[in-house]
Formats: C-alpha cells, structure tokens, sequence
C-alpha cells in the first residue's frame, strides 16, 4: 500500500541534503528517439536519479526566404524578455505513455518566471545560456544630457560602452540568429523549466519500470513569437519575409543522472516493496479568455470581463494573469517590437481586477491601484519581480489626465525600434510593420496567491473561480496619449497541487 504522508526522502528533493553523502554522476548526451520541427520526443534511460538541472540544447536557424544575405543592420534574435523558451510552445513529461506534468505556452510562463531573476543572474547566466536582452541598467540616451528629470533606463546591449549622444545598437553577434548551425546561436533550457514539477522533485528514474519520456512542441515559425527581427527586415517599402528552423543535429539533453551508492539501494526498497512514496508537485493548468475581439469599445470606455475558472477538485495555491496585446482591430499576429508576443501590456487608463472564490470576493475591494497590484503579483513567487517601474506601469510615465509625459526608458533604438514608445496606434499596422509599441508598461504582470500560511493549496468546490477585469480605455489628451481600440488575449496559469505516487515500479496520478 502506498506510505501516503511519508515525508519524501531526501534524495528526491532539489533542497541541499542534510548531511554529506557519497555521490556520482554521470552526464549522457540523449538525442531524440523522434524529432521534427514540430515536435521532438526523448525517452530518458532508467537508471539513477534524474537531475532536474539537465539541459535541453538547441539551435534556431533564421535566413532570409529570398536567398539573400542578411545585410548592415538584418538581425534575428530570440524575444528579449523570454530568450530561447520561446522556440518551444508546449512540454509534456509522459511516464508509461500518460502525462504526469504539462506546461503550455511555455513562452509565456518563462518570460514570468524570468521577471523575478536579478539583473545580475540574468547578465551572468541567462543571456550566455538562453539569449534575450532583458539587463536594463541607467541610461545616457541619445539626448545626453537629458532634460529634467534626470535618470532613464535602457538595455545592457544600448549601454555598455556607448559614447555620449549614440543612438542605436542592435544585437549582439553572439546572441543572433544566424542562417548556419556553426553561426547561430546554441540555446541551454532546464528541465524543471519546462517542468514546473521538477523544481520541487528529482525523479527516481532506476526505480521506474514504465517509459519516462520527455515531449516537446515547438513555437510557430512566426516573427514575434519563435523569434524577432530588426526594423532594417521591416523597411519602409515592405516587409523582407524571415524564416526559420530547429536544427537537428544540435538538438539534444545533456541529462545528469545522479547516483548515491549508499542510499539508492534502500531507496529502491521501498517504492519496489514498503508502498513506495507520495511526491507532492505543482502543476499548471492555463486558461484563455479573449477581451474585445468585435472591436465595439472607443476611448472613454469602460469593459468588464469576467473568466470562469473550473478547478472543482483542485488544490490551487496561486492564479497569474497576463494581458497579451493581441494588436489593433482588424490586425493579425500582432506583437510588440523586441518583446514579442510575450507581452502583459498596461493600459493608460488602469484597470481592476478581483478574483471570487466559491462567491466570496477575494478582495473585499477591486484592486485598481498599480502598486498593490505589483505588491500581490510579488506575492505569488514568495520573492519580487526584479523589474523597473517604467516597465510595469504607466503611472511614473504619465500625469494623472494623460497630458504629460516623462520619459523614463531611454531615446536610443534598440533593433532599430523606439524602446520608449507609450503608444499603441489605433489603427491597423503596415503589413511591413506588425509590431506597434515599445516598452513602456509592457509587463503589467497581476497575481494572487491563495495558498495557506503552511504554503498548501486550497482545495476548490465545483463551483469555478471567477477571474473579473475592468478595464479603461481613456481618450487621447492633449498630448495625444491615450488608450487605442485593440484586442486582448487574457490568459490565466493556475498552480495547482498534485500528487504523484510511486510503488512497486509503477507511476499513478492523485488529485
């Protein structure tokens, strides 16, 4: 029977062991068993325990589809704020062909997971291993000195080893792009990644009778959202169509498997024997709503939308909700320039936002203030989002009627593309030019945390969760800022509790 309460042994946990064990590992380089540009499946060897820190490599091609060279200025390079997690679009971990853990739009959740890690880990870590340019740091700008008030952000890439009054830069060499697997960049992605689960549970893979394997779905080959492109491949005259491609010779795992010669053996006996153990893991399950698809709404008006969120059952610790800029009425595969899709855009004019639970308001009051807003999205991780004001909302940008506006992200170019752009144009993009708005309140990232004080999930009735936002378009002032007519795409991860059971060599699921 199963030792359901067993605290989970050490050794199957990704905190540090209590005291000093002998330990080897072995690292396999694992390719896949299947693989095609969309979709690639590795089937990992059963033996040791499997590291949640091995990586997953690969290489995006992008070239021209007329055959030319790129040219001064024509870069590809992965979404800034989420790097190479937005090649891949889903990721599912299948024991004994059922799935035991699924992340959708991957994308997405990593550029959120990414907003917590410091400047620092992101210089240091994130850039050389997964590329993006999220390192923001004091700027000179192009204007330099800068009229009052002093102090603007930009870029590391716009940055670092500029001259007073330099305008532009564009992508780093080793970070782009390139039509050849010897040019372009090599990206590193962790499991636990791509598989929340793994964050909290190392897999006991030598105890496994049942096929563990690892399945991947790729992003669309779509500017925007498996890569980004300079303005110089979006002239004026027309668009310069971009392809790309996962290469598959570089594509593989470099898998860690761990071994403990002293414990594994009484490990072994008991999920083969004594009822094996319960290992508790966060999954995610994602919800979509769209907001404004008919385009009836004009400036001055308010909308409230209200998503239903069935988790009869469920243990839910947390809901993250990001509003995807989804473009101009009228508009297609719209994104942000240098971001992406991967965007949680703000609105000028604010929005509300509350979450009900069994018809109990969560806030006795909607939350409509930005910072309260920011204080529970920090809630959520346990540790705050690492990301400038600037980025988050409009209100350090703009007065209270929209009529001033401080400039708080620099004047250069990065990519060719203004980075402290406040506007999304009301009318439907150039076909040259799909991407509309720089950065400026590009990652109004909301959350709330539900789990307990011990940090356990709530568990939900049958009746849904009601995710409810009010949302405010305000007309143009006399700056001409204000809130355009476009469209949303409201998505909602919700972490929730499960339970994995291993005994006698077999893997079962428990809500």
């Amino acid at each position: 029977m199963s030792r359901s309460g067993v605290m989970m042994p050490a050794l199957l946990r990704t905190t540090p062991l209590e005291r000093p064990e002998n330990q080897r590992l072995e690292t396999d380089l694992l390719y896949p068993v299947a693989f095609s540009q969309s979709s690639t499946k590795f089937v990992f060897d059963r033996k040791g325990i499997l590291d949640s820190n091995s990586q997953i490599k690969f290489r995006v091609m992008c070239k021209r589809t007329d055959g030319a060279a790129f040219g001064a200025g024509e870069v590809c390079y992965f979404p800034t704020a989420t790097g190479a997690a937005a090649a891949i679009q889903n990721a599912y971990l299948e024991i004994g062909g059922r799935r035991v853990a699924t992340l959708q739009d991957v994308g997405h959740y990593a550029t959120w997971k990414r907003l917590h890690w410091s400047n620092e880990f992101r210089e240091g870590i994130a850039l050389p291993k997964q590329g993006g340019e999220d390192v923001f740091l004091g700027s000179q700008s192009a204007t330099y000195p800068p009229a009052p008030p002093f102090g603007t952000i930009g870029r590391l890439s716009n940055e670092f080893a500029q001259s007073a009054g330099a305008s532009s830069t564009i992508t780093k060499p080793k970070y782009r792009l390139e039509p050849t697997s010897a040019e372009t960049f090599e990206a590193a992605i962790s499991l636990s990644q791509l598989i929340p689960m793994l964050k909290g549970v190392l897999l006991p893979l030598f105890a496994i009778k049942q096929e563990v394997a690892l399945t991947i779905e790729w992003s669309a080959d779509k500017v925007g959202t498996r890569f980004c492109k300079s303005k110089q491949l979006s002239p004026a005259g027309g668009d310069i169509p971009v392809s790309s491609s996962i290469d598959q010779p570089s594509c593989l795992i470099m898998a860690d498997y761990l071994f403990y010669p002293e414990q594994l053996a009484a490990l072994g006996e008991d999920i083969m024997s004594r009822g094996g153990y319960d290992l508790v893991y966060e999954e995610l399950q994602v919800a979509y709503n769209a907001e404004n698809s008919a385009g009836t709404r004009a400036p001055g008006s308010t909308l409230s939308t209200q998503t239903f969120l069935p988790l009869g059952g469920k243990r839910v610790k947390a809901v993250i909700q990001q509003s995807q800029y989804n473009g101009a009425v009228g508009n297609a595969n719209a994104y942000i320039n240098n971001v992406g899709v991967y965007n949680s855009k703000a609105l000028i004019g604010g929005e509300t936002m509350n979450l009900t639970i069994d018809a109990n308001p969560f806030y006795a009051i909607p939350l409509r203030n930005p910072a309260l807003q920011f204080k529970e999205a920090n809630a959520v991780e346990g540790i705050p989002l690492q990301l400038n004001a600037m980025l988050y909302d409009f209100t350090p940008s703009l007065d209270g009627t929209a009529t001033t506006y401080i400039q708080g992200i620099t004047d250069r170019t990065f990519n060719g593309f203004n980075q402290d752009s406040l506007l999304i144009a009301s009318a439907p993009a150039p076909a040259f030019d799909k991407g509309l708005a720089g950065d400026a309140g590009s990652m109004h990232w909301t959350g709330v945390k539900i789990s307990n004080a011990a940090g356990n999930g709530v568990r939900m009735s049958n009746t849904p969760m009601i995710w409810t936002r009010v949302s405010t378009l305000i007309a143009p002032g006399a700056m001409g800022l204000g809130d355009a007519v476009v469209k949303w795409i409201l998505r909602y991860f919700v972490i929730t509790e499960r339970v994995l059971n291993i005994s006698n060599g077999i893997v079962n699921m428990i809500e």
